[in-house]
């Protein structure tokens, strides 16, 4: 689901946080020593859930034509290594090789690897890889159909940034849940006033001066990217338009799988057109 897995991973980090494992606003290196010294280290939990850790990472040529985040696609062993290549082997090799870029807390820069820290952080705390964390604290809640299945790197570590394979029934289920302030299946999965978080959104002001500021009017927050529009709606994104789009006060969920020739599509108007038709009916 590429970056749909983002949102998932925000959950379990709120969780752990609200059970008192781990505090937000504790830098990325205090729970990874490892990460003294990096880029990425340098950041705190909730500076990582709101992508506001800008870090600079090695380049790398390649014809493979996947643009954006090529680095991390090659670490991870999702792609082919390029001729000559001379760089990280995997995920734990690739965020320990990030270097300082803005001072974190001041921008929103959306890319993979801050995503990738928050999964070593929780395989650290809790000893359990990502996999196991979802369907403790929620799939095995859902009365799902199908187990959710986790993407690994060449060393057996889940690619936190983008490696959730999950059905579209079991998809909708968790969307119905998130709707419901965090109510399913005859019990509270997750804490209404995490819910409640996510929907208030981040800082508007940084996406709108960001790379993504074509989403207007947009926040990003704890991995869900928030839309601020009539019906509440927020939304886990992934690319080749992939989507859980939530709208609360339109009592609305859509999925959508799929993989588009490009990473974004007309997706978000075409959401909103359909609930703005079931609202009229």
């Amino acid at each position: 689901m590429n970056s749909v897995t983002k949102s998932f991973v925000g959950l379990i980090v709120s969780l752990l946080a609200n059970e008192g494992l781990l505090e937000l606003n504790k830098k990325a290196s205090f729970y990874i020593p490892e990460l003294e010294g990096t880029g990425l280290g340098e950041g705190t939990v909730q500076q990582l859930l709101d992508m506001q850790v800008p870090v600079k990472y090695m380049e790398v040529d390649t014809p493979m034509g996947i643009g954006r985040g090529t680095p991390i696609f090659i670490a991870s062993g999702s792609i082919p290594k390029p001729d000559n290549y001379n760089g990280p082997e995997n995920l734990y090799e690739f965020m320990i090789s990030s270097k300082k870029d803005e001072l974190p807390g001041t921008v929103f820069k959306y890319e993979n690897g801050q995503s990738e820290t928050l999964g070593w952080i929780v395989k650290r705390l809790t000893g359990k890889n990502l996999a196991e964390l979802i369907q403790e604290f929620i799939w095995s809640k859902l009365g799902v159909e199908e187990n959710a299945l986790m993407h690994l790197d060449n060393i057996g570590t889940d690619i936190a940034s983008g490696g959730m394979r999950a059905t579209l029934r079991d998809l909708a289920r968790f969307g119905e849940m998130m709707r419901n302030n965090g109510y399913y299946n005859g019990q509270q999965i997750i804490p209404e006033h995490m819910i409640r978080g996510i929907q208030k959104g981040g800082n508007q002001k940084y996406f709108a001066e960001s790379t993504h500021h074509y989403l207007t009017g947009f926040s990003y927050h704890n991995k869900w990217w928030v839309s601020h529009d009539p019906y509440g709606g927020y939304s886990a994104r992934g690319k080749f338009d992939q989507r859980i789009h939530i709208a609360p006060k339109a009592d609305t969920v859509i999925v959508k799988l799929s993989s588009y020739h490009s990473p974004d599509s007309e997706g978000i108007d075409a959401f909103q057109a359909i609930i703005e038709y079931l609202i009229k009916q």
